[in-house]
C-alpha cells in the first residue's frame, strides 16, 4: 500500500505493509487518520494480490516520496514483493539526492528479534529464501534490508498499546518529519519568478486534501518558515482556516516584457520576436492574460507558422473576449490531427505520469501512430518527457482540459462520452446499461467491487469500444454468464476477469493485446465456439495467476500470436500440442506452473522461438526429444530434473544451433549430466549453471567457441577449471565455489584472457599462489592479448593486502593521489591499474560502492564496482584490482594539457556511517606503460611446495 501527499506536484509519503488479518483495521485506521490530516491515499491492492516485481510506476512512486513508513508485521518477510519494496525504500533512504526518511512501525514485532536473528520476522522469512534459493544476491538484499531497518529508531505497537492514540500520536510526528523535508523547485526557464519570490524558506502546498492536515501545530515549522497555498478556489481557505491567520495574496499575471519574452523562448527560440513578427506577438500575447502555460503553449504552437496562419489563430481567439485559460489552451488542441488528439485525450484520462513505453504500445495497438504523435504533442509543449525516469507528464490544466473536452460531448450521462476513466461512471454505465457506440476507451485503475452488480449486459451497447483496462473482484453470482462484449477491442485488459469463457459472440478480429489474471480471474476456457474465426491480429496473451486454467485450446485460433504468459497458473496440466502452428512465437513463459508434467512433442516445431520460462515447474520431467528451433534464450532454474530426463533435456538443447543465452542454475546438475554433443551449441555466449553440483566441466566445453560469459556462483562441489574453457571468454564468476583449487594457475597454460574474474569467498583457489600471485598474473595475461585491451580488467579475490607490484600505496584510505611526470602521456602509455584491499560489512550495500579517477581535478573516468555479499561469504576481506585502458577511457584533446597529478577514490554513496580504517586496507595506482607488462610475467620460480596461508576468516586483524 502506498499513501500519497502533494508538496509542489510529488508524492512525499509511502507506506507498505504485509496485508495480514491481524493488521487490517489498525492500518485501516492509520490510513483514515492520515486521509483526514490531508495526507491522502490510495490502495495498490493489485499488485499486492498479484504479488509481481515492483512496476516502474510503484519503482517511481517510492523514488519520489520524502517518507516512508513501513508497518512491518510478523509474516512481513514471506512476502516477496513487501521485501523489494523494502529494499527500495532504503536504498532511497541511502541516495544522497533523494535523502528519504524512513519511520519504521514494529506491529507486534521486536526489532532486538530481528537483529537476532529470531522471532517470526525469520520464521516467514525462511520460506521465501527457500523459494529464492537460486538466486542468493535477491535473498542477502533482502536479509541486509531487515537487519538495516530493525537498526533504525522507530515506533512499537504492542499487545498493551492504545492503536487510537498510537495513531493520534504517530500522525504527529510523521507530519513534522514530512514537512521539514519538504523542498521547493523552481524550474530554471520559468520566466519572472525572481522578482515573485524572494522568500528564504517556504512551503508549496497543492490540493483541497493538503489544507486539512496543514500546520495544525505551530512547533511543526521552524522560525521564519512561511506556508504558501495555491488554489484557484479563494473559498477554501476561508472555510478551512477562518480562525488562522493568513493573508490572501493575488499573484500578478508576467509583465508584458516577461510575457513577450517567454513566448518568444517557445515562438523563436530567443528572448524577443522578429520585427516582422513583433505586432502580432504583441496581439497574441494580450491573450494569454500573462498566464505562463498559456504563453508557453501558443508559443509552441505558432512556431515555424505563417503570418498567415498567425493571424488566423488570432481571429479564432478573438472569438473568446473573455480570455478564459481553458479556451486559450484549447487553440493548440483544436490545431491537432484527429490521431494526435486522441493520444492527447488517452494521455489525459488515463495515462499521465506512465511508463513511455507503456502508452506507446497502447497507442500503437490502437493505431494512432505514437512515435510521430508524441513527439508532436511534445514539440507543442502539450506533453513532457521525463526522460530520466522515461515517463510522460502533462500539466495539470492540460490534463484538466482534456477530461473537459471528453465531458462536454455529455454533462450528465457518461455512456455518451468517448472515454470513462472513473469507476462510479463505469459502474452507472453498466448497471444501468446506458453506454453507446459513442465510447471508445474504458480505463479504471483501481479495484472495483462487482458484487452489486447481476449482469454485464451493459456491454452490449458498446460496440465501438476499443480499449478496456479495469480490475474486478468479488463476483456475487457464480454461474452468471454474458451474452455480449465488444468486437471492436483491440486492447482487453481484465483482472480478475469474472466469467468462466469468452461468450461465442465474442469474436473480435481486431484484438492485439489480451491479458486476464489474477487470483480472482475464473477463466477457465477462452473462447468455447466450435465456429470461431481465427484471430490474425492477436500477438500477445497473458493468463498469469489465473487458477482456474487446466488446459489452453486450440492454439490456431491465434496463429500469430508472439507472445505467451502462463506464469502462476498453478493448475495447468498440458498445453495443446497444436501450439506447434505458431510459427511466430518468441516468448513462452511457465514460471511455477507446479502441476505442468510435460510439454508436448510438438514444440519442436517453434521455429521463432527465442524465450522459455520453465522456472519452478517442479512437475516437469521431460522436454520433448528433437525439439530445435531458434532459441535465444531458455531459461530452467530452480528445481532438479531425474537423470532420464535430463537426458531428453540435453538431446534437446544440444539442437539449439541459434541459441545466445542459457539458464541452467539451481537445475540440480551433477558429474555425468553433460551430454557429449554439448559442444554443439557454437551460437552460445552466456551460460548460467551457477549453484548445481558438479566438480568438472565436461573436456568438450571448450568448442562453445562464442561463449563470452559463464556463472559458476555457488557451485560448491566444483574443484578445477582448466583447458575445457574457450578462449573466448570474457567474464566468468566462481563466487562462493569453496573447493575450487585449480584456476588461474601461474604454473598452467590458460588460451583463455577473461575482462572480469570473480572470485569471492574461492579460498582453496589462492591458498597456493596467494591473492596477489593470482591477482597478478591473471592482469599479465590480460595485457598479452591486444585484441581486448579496449575493454577494462577487474578481478575480486579473497586477501588482505594489495599486491606489491603497485609503487603507490595508501594505508587506511579510500583514496590516493599519484604525482604526473611531464612526459607522463606518450605513445608507451597503456592505462591505469589501481588495487583495493578492503572489508565488506553487511551494512554497506554493494551496490553503493563506486571508483572514480579524476586528473587535476577534472573528472576523467568512474564506474560501479562487483562485489556481491551473500550468506555464504565467510570472510569480509577482499583485494580488488582494476586496469582501465587509456584508448578507452582517456579523453585525446588531453594529450595537449599540462597535468601534475591523478586522483583515484573509492566511494560509498550510502548513508551509513564508518571509518574509512575500519573498511579500508590499502588502495595502490600505478601508470602502466609497455614495458610494465614484462613485470607481469609468469615468475617460474613459484615454490609449489610453499602454500601460502590466509588468515582465518574469523580474524579481525587486518
Amino acid at each position: 500500500m502506498k499513501a500519497t501527499m502533494f508538496i509542489g506536484g510529488i508524492a512525499i509519503l509511502y507506506t507498505v505493509y504485509k496485508y495480514i488479518s491481524d493488521g487490517k483495521t489498525f492500518t485501516s485506521h492509520l490510513y483514515k487518520a492520515l486521509d483526514l490530516k490531508g495526507i491522502y491515499t490510495f490502495v495498490d491492492v493489485k499488485r499486492l494480490q498479484r504479488g509481481e516485481d515492483i512496476s516502474t510506476g510503484l519503482d517511481n512512486a517510492i523514488e519520489g516520496s520524502h517518507c516512508a513508513v513501513v508497518i512491518l508485521s510478523g509474516n512481513y518477510a514471506s512476502s516477496r514483493w513487501c521485501m523489494d519494496e523494502l529494499v527500495q525504500i532504503l536504498q532511497c533512504r541511502k541516495d544522497s539526492n533523494i535523502k528519504q526518511i524512513v519511520v519504521p512501525i514494529f506491529y507486534h514485532v521486536n526489532p532486538d528479534d530481528i537483529l537476532k536473528d529470531k522471532g517470526t520476522i525469520w520464521e516467514g522469512f525462511q520460506s521465501l529464501k527457500q523459494e529464492f534459493r537460486h538466486n542468493q544476491e535477491k535473498v542477502k538484499s533482502w536479509r541486509d534490508a531487515l537487519i538495516q531497518l530493525a537498526s533504525i529508531a522507530g515506533h512499537h505497537v504492542h499487545d498493551g498499546t492504545n492503536e487510537a492514540t498510537f495513531i493520534e500520536d504517530f500522525i504527529k510526528v510523521v507530519s513534522s518529519k514530512l514537512f521539514d523535508a519538504a523542498l521547493l523547485n523552481i524550474p530554471k526557464d520559468l520566466v519572472g519568478m525572481d522578482s515573485r519570490l524572494e522568500i528564504e524558506a517556504m512551503y508549496v502546498l497543492k490540493g483541497e486534501h493538503t489544507l486539512e492536515g496543514l500546520a495544525e501545530e505551530n512547533n511543526w515549522f521552524g522560525d521564519g518558515s512561511q506556508i504558501i497555498v495555491t488554489t484557484r478556489d479563494e473559498s477554501l481557505l476561508k472555510s478551512m482556516y477562518e480562525k488562522k491567520e493568513y493573508i490572501i495574496h493575488k499573484v500578478d499575471e508576467l509583465e508584458d516584457s516577461e510575457a513577450l519574452q517567454l513566448f518568444s523562448s517557445k515562438a523563436f527560440k530567443s528572448d524577443c520576436p522578429p520585427e516582422d513578427y513583433r505586432e502580432l506577438s504583441v496581439k497574441v500575447i494580450e491573450y494569454a492574460s500573462g498566464l505562463p502555460l498559456a504563453l508557453v503553449v501558443l508559443g509552441s504552437f505558432l512556431r515555424e507558422k505563417t503570418r498567415d496562419e498567425w493571424k488566423s489563430a488570432l481571429d479564432r481567439l478573438k472569438e473568446y473576449p473573455e480570455k478564459a485559460i481553458m479556451r486559450v489552451l484549447r487553440i493548440s488542441f483544436d490545431g491537432l490531427e484527429e490521431t494526435v488528439q486522441n493520444i492527447f485525450l488517452d494521455i489525459a484520462c488515463f495515462f499521465n505520469g506512465e511508463s513511455k513505453d507503456y502508452v506507446m504500445n497502447i497507442m500503437d495497438i490502437c493505431g494512432f501512430f505514437p512515435e510521430i504523435g508524441i513527439r508532436s504533442l511534445v514539440d507543442k509543449s502539450l506533453l513532457h518527457m521525463d526522460h530520466d525516469r522515461n515517463i510522460l507528464r502533462m500539466h495539470d490544466l492540460l490534463e484538466e482540459m482534456g477530461m473537459e473536452i471528453v465531458r462536454e460531448k455529455s454533462r450528465n450521462e457518461s455512456g455518451r462520452r468517448s472515454r470513462i476513466w472513473l469507476a462510479e461512471d463505469f459502474f452507472h454505465v453498466l448497471t444501468n446499461e446506458t453506454g453507446t457506440e459513442e465510447v471508445e476507451a474504458i480505463v479504471c485503475p483501481d479495484y472495483m467491487e462487482l458484487e452489486k452488480i447481476s449482469t454485464l449486459r451493459g456491454f452490449s451497447n458498446l460496440k465501438k469500444l476499443r480499449l478496456l483496462n479495469i480490475s474486478t473482484r468479488g463476483w456475487s453470482d457464480p454461474c452468471l454468464e454474458t451474452e455480449y462484449l465488444p468486437n471492436e477491442l483491440r486492447f482487453l485488459k481484465w483482472e480478475g476477469f469474472p466469467l468462466k469463457s469468452f461468450p461465442q459472440s465474442f469474436q473480435p478480429r481486431e484484438l492485439v493485446e489480451l491479458s486476464l489474471s489474477g487470483l480472482s480471474c475464473r477463466i477457465k476456457q477462452l473462447w468455447n465456439n466450435p465456429i470461431m474465426e481465427p484471430l490474425y491480429n492477436l500477438k500477445s496473451i497473458d493468463l498469469r495467476e489465473s487458477s482456474e486454467i487446466r488446459k489452453l485450446e486450440d492454439f490456431s485460433l491465434f496463429p500469430n500470436l508472439e507472445k505467451l504468459i502462463l506464469d502462476y497458473c498453478r493448475y495447468l496440466k498440458e498445453i495443446d500440442p497444436s501450439i506447434t502452428v505458431l510459427k511466430r512465437l518468441t516468448s513462452l513463459s511457465l514460471i511455477d506452473c507446479e502441476s505442468l508434467k510435460s510439454l508436448p512433442t510438438s514444440m519442436g516445431g517453434l521455429k521463432s522461438l527465442k524465450f522459455l520460462n520453465l522456472t519452478g515447474c517442479s512437475s516437469l520431467g521431460d522436454l520433448p526429444e528433437g525439439f530445435v528451433g531458434s532459441d535465444e534464450e531458455l531459461d530452467v532454474p530452480g528445481h532438479e530434473l531425474q537423470s532420464h530426463g535430463w537426458k531428453n533435456i540435453w538431446n534437446t538443447i544440444a539442437g539449439l544451433s541459434c541459441l545466445e543465452e542459457l539458464y541452467l542454475g539451481c537445475c540440480g546438475l551433477r558429474d555425468g549430466a553433460f551430454p557429449d554433443d554439448f559442444g554443439c551449441l557454437v551460437s552460445l555466449e552466456y551460460l548460467d549453471l551457477s549453484c548445481n553440483k558438479f566438480s568438472t566441466l565436461p573436456a568438450h566445453f571448450n568448442r562453445l567457441s562464442k561463449l563470452r560469459d559463464l556463472d559458476l556462483s555457488f557451485c560448491g562441489n566444483l574443484t578445477s577449471l582448466g583447458p575445457e574453457l574457450p578462449d573466448s571468454l570474457e567474464s566468468i564468476r566462481v563466487d562462493g565455489c569453496r573447493e575450487l583449487h585449480t584456476f588461474l594457475d601461474p604454473l598452467s597454460q590458460c588460451n583463455f584472457h577473461c575482462s572480469a574474474i570473480y572470485c569471492v569467498d574461492c579460498f582453496k583457489l589462492v591458498n597456493r599462489q596467494g591473492s596477489e600471485r593470482t591477482a597478478i598474473t591473471s592482469l599479465g595475461r590480460y595485457l598479452q592479448n591486444p585484441p581486448k585491451l579496449s575493454k577494462r580488467f577487474d578481478i575480486v579475490l579473497p586477501g588482505n593486502e594489495i599486491p606489491s607490484w603497485f609503487t603507490h600505496k595508501a594505508i587506511g584510505s579510500s583514496s590516493i593521489s599519484l604525482p604526473l611526470h611531464p612526459n607522463w602521456c606518450n605513445n608507451k602509455w597503456m592505462g591505469f591499474a589501481l588495487s583495493l584491499c578492503f572489508r565488506s560489512t553487511s551494512n554497506l550495500y554493494w551496490r553503493d560502492w563506486f571508483w572514480e579517477i579524476k586528473i587535476n581535478q577534472e573528472d576523467w573516468g568512474f564506474g560501479h564496482v562487483y562485489f556481491p555479499v551473500n550468506e555464504y561469504s565467510g570472510t569480509k576481506r577482499r583485494i580488488w584490482l582494476l586496469y582501465l585502458p587509456c584508448n578507452t577511457y582517456f579523453h585525446s584533446e588531453w594529450h595537449d594539457k599540462k597535468f601534475d597529478h591523478v586522483q583515484f577514490s573509492f566511494k560509498y554513496r550510502g548513508e551509513s556511517v564508518f571509518e574509512e580504517d575500519e573498511v579500508f586496507a590499502q588502495c595502490g595506482i600505478r601508470l602502466v606503460y609497455e614495458g610494465d607488462v614484462q613485470e607481469l610475467e609468469l615468475d617460474e620460480n613459484l615454490d609449489e611446495d610453499e602454500p601460502i596461508e590466509l588468515p582465518a576468516e574469523d580474524d579481525d586483524d587486518w
